[in-house]
């Protein structure tokens, strides 16, 4: 014989089964969300995906964030009301994935940190990054790592609050004066791409920067005004490997926090800044002037036998400068110096053309 419920237990029993219902089949990943992370995912060669890798374990018909251990790499918020998670970090191994970054990436509104470092991602970065800033509802990218793949082309606008831009050995090309803008930007790593123009003044006076590294680039100039007034907080200055030319950057001295230079491997000429030997061993505990064309005798302050310091000024044009730490490994022969000067009035006679 059926069971026969008096209306109001019915009522309580049909709501119950409809929450039940509600709460199996409610995705808990914001829907938008779980799209993106197919899409990155699907524009990934799979033959690329090892197993054991964090990629290899999502599994797209669970939920990335409730399911954490089939989405290896994944971070997202934990809203105390019943809203939709959110995906707040992407940080994947470095397993030589080789794709592209979907263009659907700007749509992970609350995104912090893209970390897809030590990778084979191909392509230009997705302009859709720059559209992270305008969302009302964004946590704001803060750091953003794709280093060591094939990346390639100019920069997109960056998201405002970003503080770690890690872009190093990929093939990316043009000027970066625009990433001036970034004004909470702390680190800021370039090396071994195409960059080139100018390390301009707008770069070097960011705010909140403490290191910059724009080595290996093809980068022939850089802007070092006077900060004496200046609020800063650079510490670390690398740009080695560039065709930068000219003297050395007198000013260096006015930056108060700074502690490494290295500008190695280009084109400088003329005497080293008497204004250098007042930091050598001081303020200054590493200093790579090596493989320029430096001419003259040292500032006295570089002959102290006590002083200890990391560096090197070996292979430019310096005059006798023996029993001097930093020069060993000696000086270019005089024919590679004369050669150069020889370039260099060519080249301003020709009025740098």
């Amino acid at each position: 014989m059926p069971l026969i419920f008096p209306s109001g237990l019915y009522s309580i029993v049909l709501l119950a089964f409809v929450a039940m219902f509600l709460t199996v089949t409610h995705s808990i990943t914001l829907e938008s969300d779980c799209e993106v992370l197919r899409s990155l995912k699907s524009s990934i060669d799979p033959n690329t995906i090892p197993r054991s890798s964090f990629l290899d374990t999502w599994n797209l018909t669970a939920d990335p964030c409730e399911s954490t251990t089939q989405f290896l790499g994944i971070y997202c918020t934990y809203p105390e009301d019943n809203s939709s998670q959110k995906v707040i970090a992407i940080d994947l191994d470095s397993y030589g994935y080789d794709g592209f970054i979907t263009q659907s990436i700007g749509n992970l509104t609350e995104l912090t940190t893209l970390s897809l470092g030590k990778n084979n991602f191909r392509g230009p970065i997705p302009d859709s990054i720059s559209s992270l800033r305008k969302l009302t509802t964004l946590s704001n990218l803060d750091t953003l790592e794709l280093d060591n793949n094939q990346l390639l082309g100019n920069f997109p606008n960056f998201p405002a609050n970003l503080r770690t831009l890690s872009l190093s050995q990929n093939s990316l090309s043009g000027h970066i004066t625009p990433l001036g803008k970034l004004k909470n930007l702390k680190l800021m790593d370039l090396s071994y791409n195409r960059f080139t123009g100018t390390v301009s003044q707008q770069i070097l006076t960011m705010p909140q920067l403490l290191h910059i590294n724009v080595s290996m680039n093809l980068f022939s100039g850089i802007e070092v005004i006077n900060f004496i007034g200046i609020e800063t907080h650079l510490q670390d200055i690398d740009a080695q490997g560039n065709i930068l030319h000219g003297r050395l950057p007198a000013n260096l001295v006015t930056i108060s926090n700074l502690t490494y230079i290295n500008l190695a491997r280009n084109n400088f000429t003329g005497q080293i800044p008497r204004e250098y030997g007042l930091k050598v061993g001081n303020s200054w505990k590493s200093l790579f002037l090596d493989h320029n064309f430096l001419t003259g005798y040292l500032p006295p302050e570089f002959r102290n036998a006590r002083m200890r310091m990391k560096g090197s000024l070996a292979n430019n044009c310096l005059r006798r400068p023996t029993n001097v730490t930093l020069c060993n490994g000696g000086q270019r022969p005089t024919s590679e110096c004369v050669e150069n000067d020889r370039l260099s009035e060519d080249f301003f006679t020709s009025g740098g053309n």
